[in-house]
């Protein structure tokens, strides 16, 4: 279908019916080094051979499709991808293996699926990891690694349903360098977050609403459960806290 095109750099498929894509499909463009965007599709499953010829693809735009089914090794194909957008999707599982291959991956978009639970090691394969956005989804447990990542530097976590977050989801990453973003999830506040007191505040963010702490929440300025947090007030533009120009209440670890 593409014959004649082996020089095209981006390929621009959103928003039309396509529900499925044929093996091989794309292989004669073997010289597409920007993205393919197939975002806003009826896809269902993801399989390795639809890949097939894109090895030097930098970004595939898969979100507001219907994918309920990642194949293992499903990406394996695209060796020099650094971005696959999935935001959308019907994923209410992802495993370790669906991500073997894909070892210059840095951003994994995952937000607005229904995801509940992160097993261990999920995103171990993916060595290159910098940004993972998982955010909207309806995650109430994280297990043990199941962030472990040590190139990850931000990680969106925001309006899920979890009511605490250990340490040990984290695995070996260098906390002093992540960017965690918690808002909009049912947090309580008990003794499984004090780890985030001990973090200094350099270039990170530790973002999580006062008004959704349930239980014995703070009622003083400062959490009795939490010696060295102290709450803040402050102005955001930020449409995913609650709106443009909304204040919220945040803690942050003190210096």
């Amino acid at each position: 279908m593409w014959e004649g095109l082996e020089s095209l750099q981006l390929l621009w498929l959103a928003n039309n019916r396509i529900h499925k894509i044929h093996p091989r499909a794309f292989f004669h463009l073997r010289q597409c080094r920007d993205q393919i965007n197939l975002g806003g599709n009826k896809l269902t499953e993801i399989r390795r051979d639809m890949w097939t010829g894109l090895a030097l693809l930098w970004a595939l735009l898969l979100d507001h499709n219907l994918i309920n089914n990642i194949h293992p090794g499903a990406f394996s194909q695209l060796k020099l991808c650094e971005v696959i957008d999935l935001r959308g999707n019907n994923l209410s599982v992802i495993r370790q293996d669906m991500w073997v291959g894909a070892d210059h991956l840095q951003t994994l978009c995952l937000q607005k699926n229904y995801l509940t639970m992160i097993m261990s090691d999920t995103f171990f394969h993916l060595t290159s990891l910098e940004k993972l956005l998982l955010a909207e989804n309806n995650i109430i447990h994280f297990e043990e690694n199941s962030l472990s990542n040590q190139y990850l530097s931000r990680v969106d976590l925001h309006g899920n349903k979890f009511t605490t977050l250990s340490e040990l989801v984290f695995g070996q990453i260098h906390l002093e360098n992540l960017e965690l973003t918690l808002g909009g999830n049912p947090l309580h506040c008990d003794g499984n977050l004090v780890w985030i007191k001990i973090q200094k505040q350099d270039r990170r963010s530790w973002q999580i609403q006062r008004d959704e702490f349930l239980g014995s929440g703070p009622a003083e300025p400062e959490c009795e459960n939490y010696p060295g947090v102290a709450w803040s007030d402050v102005q955001l533009d930020d449409s995913t806290l609650g709106g443009k120009n909304q204040k919220h209440h945040f803690f942050v670890p003190l210096q």
